[in-house]
């Protein structure tokens, strides 16, 4: 699985409205990089839009956890 691939494919169903669709994508990528923050902010944009509003706090801790920096995971 190509990683990159599956996160632009991810961002592209997120701005479809494909939610679940967008979710799927982004576990893919993230069985490849597990850390990645971009990544986590995608599934848990996913999971927001779902209304798994637990879940996707905790991948947009992750991802600060992963890059402290990373101002987009809020």
């Amino acid at each position: 699985m190509d990683a990159g691939r599956e996160e632009r494919r991810g961002r592209m169903l997120l701005e479809r409205g494909l939610f679940g669709e967008a979710l799927a994508a982004f576990e893919g990528a993230l069985l490849e990089k597990p850390d990645d923050p971009d990544l986590l902010n995608g599934m848990g944009a996913a999971l927001r839009s779902l209304g798994r509003y637990d879940e996707a706090n905790a991948c947009f801790r992750r991802s600060l956890e992963a890059d402290p920096r990373d101002r987009g995971s809020s």
